[in-house]
């Protein structure tokens, strides 16, 4: 049985701090680095670029109807989590480079389509960069584990949108 512990309004607001300014920051991806993928790309790979949108309303409106926390070992545990999710796009990636190096050794003629090699180093950039580092060692207060574990989830959904519309682009050429 987990144990949930009441949360502070200054952790609840820094959680949903958190989703506005990671929707604001996949905004300014969308327009600065994926503007021309985003326009010339497939419907596909547009609706794999918007896929970081729904999936922050969802968390929010999960962890909304909860407004708890979890124990320490817990959060420590749900951390551990996201960050072996992180290791799994990182494999994907990997290996979706690999694939396409050797479907381009099979057929020289062929191109990679455009923005695939963008969209797969930033989903790696994402996952390793953004998942991965320790950013601090949270005290034993559980309400920072949970924002912790909130910041690094922005990046694994980043980086998963940008793998998959790396997949998208690959599979429309």
């Amino acid at each position: 049985m987990i144990n949930e512990i009441p949360i502070s309004p200054q952790a609840k607001a820094t959680v949903y701090l958190t989703y506005v300014l990671g929707a604001v920051l996949w905004i300014v991806i969308l327009v600065t680095i994926c503007r021309s993928i985003f326009i010339g790309g497939n419907w596909a790979l547009k609706g794999c670029l918007l896929l970081p949108f729904p999936v922050f309303l969802v968390n929010v409106l999960l962890w909304r109807a909860t407004g708890t926390v979890s124990e320490f070992n817990t959060e420590i545990t749900r951390i551990e989590e996201v960050e072996t999710h992180a290791s799994y796009v990182i494999g994907a990636v990997l290996g979706t480079v690999v694939i396409a190096a050797a479907l381009k050794g099979i057929d020289p003629q062929r191109p990679l389509p455009p923005g695939f090699a963008n969209l797969q180093t930033g989903a790696l950039i994402a996952a390793v960069g953004g998942v991965l580092p320790l950013y601090w060692i949270p005290n034993e207060k559980p309400a920072w584990l949970l924002i912790l574990r909130h910041l690094k989830g922005l990046p694994l959904v980043y980086s998963i949108a940008l793998f998959l519309g790396g997949i998208a682009a690959l599979l429309s050429v």
